[in-house]
């Protein structure tokens, strides 16, 4: 009996060190998949500024044009 007890002890030990290695995988697959949600994140804000300066850009031009052909 006190054999029995002793090798589910193991088991359980051995058991509960594999959940602690998941749970230690799972942690660090988290972090990274927070790290590239702020790339993702970081580059979409880039594009909406990029795309907001290149808007302002456009209607600068347009306004020019419009002024030089007011010249003619």
């Amino acid at each position: 009996l006190i054999s029995d007890a002793r090798i589910w002890t193991k088991s359980l030990m051995a058991n509960v060190g594999a959940v602690n290695l998941l749970a230690l995988a799972i942690g660090a697959l988290t972090i990274k998949l927070a790290a590239m949600h702020q790339e993702e994140v970081k580059a979409i804000r880039t594009g909406i500024e990029a795309s907001k300066k290149l808007r302002e850009v456009r209607k600068r031009v347009m306004a020019e044009i419009a002024q030089l052909q007011g010249w003619e």
